[in-house]
């Protein structure tokens, strides 16, 4: 009896050694690549124009987006589409209202700045228009509940197809503010000013 007592106390002791000098592994990498899909609708206002006063299209639209955002470290990459359609048809100009984009891109965080490059493919009353670009953000946090995002954006556009817009340049500067003023309610205005160095949309 005192042999058998003994020789489960030497198994015991020699699995938990054997297992104390197993090199430890972390089962989590330190830079983990997290993705998350999104889905987003709504209704909004919209006014396409130019500075002389022609309107191409004054109404309602009811934007629908399906993407997906992944991260690692730094770095983040996004791919998604966006198609909007108009409320109503009897609106002015309500054939510039519907619209399919194609869009995906990548970027970097460096300390309090981020930089991101990214491509789109615009589909627009039959005209077909690729742009690619680049934005420079940063973001300023006022307090638990207010923050700045603050960022500027650059489109270098052109058709796809003859008899589309010429060529050109984008240029645009934003400030979008957002108040977290429930748990789960978020409220953001956004106020951007830009300019088509090249006049092909207006």
């Amino acid at each position: 009896m005192r042999v058998l007592k003994m020789t489960f106390l030497i198994v015991v002791l020699s699995a938990v050694t054997y297992a104390q000098d197993k090199p430890v592994v972390s089962a989590t990498p330190p830079n983990p690549t997290r993705c998350s899909g999104y889905v987003t609708t709504g209704i909004n206002s919209q006014y396409y124009g130019t500075i002389a006063n022609a309107t191409f299209f004054r109404g309602y639209v009811i934007p629908n987006e399906v993407g997906s955002k992944c991260s690692r470290g730094p770095w983040h990459a996004n791919v998604g589409v966006w198609v909007q359609k108009g409320a109503r048809v009897k609106e002015v100009g309500h054939e510039f209202s519907d619209e399919a984009d194609v869009f995906a891109g990548v970027g970097r965080r460096m300390q309090k700045i981020d930089i991101k490059v990214r491509g789109q493919y615009l589909n627009v009353v039959g005209i077909n228009v690729a742009n690619f670009g680049g934005d420079i953000s940063t973001k300023v946090t006022l307090n638990e509940k207010h923050t700045l995002n603050i960022s500027g954006n650059y489109d270098y556009y052109f058709p796809t197809k003859k008899g589309g817009p010429t060529r050109g340049h984008f240029t645009f500067g934003n400030i979008e503010h957002t108040h977290r003023w429930l748990p789960r309610v978020t409220v953001r205005q956004k106020f951007r000013v830009g300019r088509d160095w090249n006049g092909a949309f207006g």
